[in-house]
């Protein structure tokens, strides 16, 4: 062998025996996944501040649980959007914690960890419900059947009849309405041909009609018996009334001789009179009528939410139980668990 031949094969021996040193150093890095405590707990508290400062203003907690959080937090790119947070550590120990930023690619922040737990300060919070919001079927509103000393009215072009009313309301009424009316009533003189309007206005000063008319209908006297009787009336248009809105009942004509004629009897109180020249208001005496309508009530209602207002999170990286580290995280905007 010559010493060239010499020299290159001591070259190439060396260099094997510094790759087998090499891989040997790296095999032997890549099984020791220990840290010793003060390392992992500096990297450990490094973690939990990143942690903190996700956490602290997020407005809604969408995901819960021991190993995984899941939050949402105000604008950080000024896309005038929120940013959704996730952290998710497996629960086996050596699995890597992981953070997803709106959906995209889960991030390793730490590759080997030990123990991740995340508890929850809860506070339960009584706020307001949506209401409960029911129409009711027709029922009796307000009536007056009647109390001896019975009266007539003619209704004729200068002599109107009415009824102010007020409803019996439940006290969550949030608007009522009047489907229909009755009141007894017969014919008034032959050939039986005129028309009554039957209206329904506000109640004014005195609790007499306005000239505003919220409902009307006609009313053939051709309909009417000749004797007294409850006479059906219809009416549409007068609905959402609020609960201390008032009405009257009006009954006019244009018919100079009558088209109908009103029963009316004593104490109860305001009948209507138009005489010609305006309303007045009787304090002794009322219509015999019934007024029916549907209520809409509104009942509030009261939920329990119950408000994250701090994490807790423990994170271990070492396999030592003394490199564990733990902080406390205020939840500012105190979000709900359900995330509204």
């Amino acid at each position: 062998m010559t010493l060239v031949e010499l020299a290159a094969s001591l070259l190439g021996a060396s260099a094997l025996v510094a790759g087998l040193g090499s891989a040997l150093f790296i095999a032997l890095r890549a099984s020791d996944t220990s840290l010793t405590p003060a390392h992992a707990i500096l990297e450990g508290s490094s973690l939990l501040s990143e942690l903190q400062s996700d956490l602290q203003f997020a407005t809604s907690v969408t995901e819960h649980t021991a190993t995984t959080l899941t939050v949402v937090v105000p604008d950080r790119n000024g896309d005038s959007t929120p940013e959704t947070i996730r952290y998710r550590w497996s629960g086996t120990a050596g699995g890597p914690l992981t953070r997803q930023y709106n959906g995209g690619t889960q991030v390793t922040i730490a590759s080997s960890v030990q123990e991740c737990q995340f508890t929850y300060d809860v506070r339960t919070r009584t706020r307001a419900g949506t209401p409960v919001v029911v129409t009711g079927s027709e029922t009796l509103l307000d009536s007056y059947g009647g109390f001896f000393f019975y009266d007539e009215i003619q209704v004729r072009n200068d002599n109107w009849g009415g009824q102010y009313f007020s409803p019996n309301l439940p006290s969550n009424t949030s608007s009522w309405k009047v489907t229909r009316v009755r009141v007894k009533a017969r014919k008034a003189d032959s050939p039986y041909t005129d028309v009554t309007n039957v209206q329904l206005r506000p109640a004014g000063t005195d609790n007499v009609p306005t000239n505003d008319v919220v409902a009307s209908t006609a009313l053939n006297e051709s309909a009417l018996s000749t004797s007294y009787s409850w006479c059906d009336i219809s009416l549409t248009g007068a609905a959402g009334l609020l609960p201390e809105q008032r009405l009257c009942l009006a009954l006019t004509t244009a018919s100079t001789d009558g088209s109908c004629r009103l029963q009316y009897s004593a104490f109860h109180g305001n009948l209507l009179r138009w005489s010609g020249s305006g309303w007045t208001r009787d304090p002794f005496a009322a219509l015999t009528y019934n007024v029916y309508g549907q209520v809409t009530t509104t009942t509030p209602t009261t939920i329990n939410v119950n408000l994250i207002t701090g994490v807790n999170i423990r994170l271990r990286l070492g396999s030592q139980a003394a490199s564990a580290v733990e902080t406390g995280v205020e939840l500012l905007n105190l979000p709900s668990e359900s995330g509204t």
